[in-house]
C-alpha cells in the first residue's frame, strides 16, 4: 500500500489519460470548494473529512490514479451531493476503476452501496426503521409487504 506522500506525487507523472495537472492532493484541494458547496446541510461529513476520505481511497486502491479526471470528480461530486462517504468502513459508496478496452483509458465508475441506499432511506424521514439481511443461494426465506 502506497503512503499519502507516494500517491500525491505519483499520480503528477501519469500522462495516460490519467489525471496530468498536479497530484491528487492538489487536485483534491481545488476540489474542496465544490465539495463543500455539493454537501447537504444536513450531512455528517465536512469537506475536510471528505477529502481526507478520498485520498485515502486513493492509497488504498492506487488503480484509482490511472482514472481520468473527469470520471473522478464526477464520482466525488456525486457522493459529497447526496452527503455519502466513499469506500471506508461505512461502505457508503465506492469508486471502482475499470478499464475500457476500446479506448485503453480507465474510468472511474460511482457505485451506490447498501449502506448508502438505507442511510439515504433514513434521511428521506419516510420511514421508521430498515433491516439489510444477506440472503445465500439454497436459502430459505420469506417477506411480506406492509406495517405489521
Amino acid at each position: 500500500m502506497a503512503d499519502t506522500s507516494q500517491v500525491r506525487t505519483r499520480i503528477a507523472r501519469r500522462s495516460n489519460g490519467a489525471i496530468e495537472k498536479g497530484s491528487v492532493g492538489n487536485l483534491l484541494d481545488r476540489l474542496k470548494p465544490q465539495i463543500a458547496r455539493a454537501l447537504p446541510g444536513s450531512a455528517a461529513v465536512t469537506a475536510e473529512r471528505f477529502t481526507r476520505i478520498a485520498l485515502t481511497e486513493f492509497r488504498r486502491n492506487p488503480k484509482l490514479l490511472d482514472c481520468t479526471e473527469q470520471s473522478l470528480l464526477g464520482g466525488l461530486l456525486l457522493s459529497a451531493q447526496l452527503g455519502l462517504e466513499i469506500g471506508g468502513p461505512l461502505g457508503q459508496s465506492w469508486l471502482i476503476p475499470f478499464r475500457d478496452i476500446k479506448t485503453g483509458t480507465s474510468e472511474a465508475i460511482w457505485i451506490l452501496g447498501y449502506k448508502g441506499i438505507i442511510a439515504l432511506a433514513y434521511r428521506s424521514g419516510e420511514l421508521a426503521s430498515i433491516e439489510a439481511r444477506d440472503v445465500c443461494e439454497g436459502d430459505d426465506f420469506s417477506y411480506r409487504y406492509g406495517l405489521d
